[in-house]
C-alpha cells in the first residue's frame, strides 16, 4: 500500500502529434496515490502541452480548489503542489491592488491566490 501526504502533478510537452489527453490520463493514473480527492487534466494541442493533477485537499476541501487552475483573465494556468504560508496576507495585498479589476475569489485555496497574484501583481 502506498500512502502519500501531498498532491501530485505531471506535465508533458511535445512538437509531435501525440494523443495528449491519453498521455495526460496515463500520467495522472500513475500518480493516483498522491491525490485521492480529485483529478483533472489540461490539454493545449496548439502548444503540445498536457498537464495532469491529483489532489489531496487540505486547505480548501471543495471542488473549487481543483487544479489545473486558470487565472481570472485566463492568461495563466497553474498546477501547484505546496503551501503558501502567508496566502491570507497575499490575498489582502491582491485586494488592495484590485482597483480596476472586479472579481471575487472562487475558493479559499492558496493556489487561487498564487495564480491571481501572477495576473495582478506580476510574476
Amino acid at each position: 500500500m502506498l500512502i502519500s501526504n501531498m498532491c501530485g502533478f505531471a506535465g508533458f510537452i511535445t512538437k509531435k502529434n501525440f494523443n495528449l489527453k491519453s498521455i495526460a490520463k496515463i500520467m495522472s493514473d500513475e500518480i493516483s496515490y498522491r491525490g485521492p480527492d480529485d483529478e483533472d487534466l489540461f490539454i493545449d494541442s496548439n502548444y503540445g502541452l498536457a498537464l495532469s493533477f491529483r489532489r489531496l485537499a487540505i486547505i480548501d476541501l471543495s471542488i473549487k480548489g481543483r487544479q489545473p487552475m486558470y487565472s481570472y483573465d485566463k492568461r495563466y494556468i497553474i498546477v501547484f503542489n505546496g503551501e503558501i504560508y502567508n496566502f491570507k496576507s497575499l490575498k489582502n495585498k491582491i485586494i488592495q491592488n484590485d482597483k480596476k479589476i472586479n472579481f471575487e475569489f472562487k475558493s479559499t485555496s492558496d493556489t487561487e491566490i498564487l495564480v491571481k497574484a501572477f495576473s495582478i501583481l506580476g510574476i
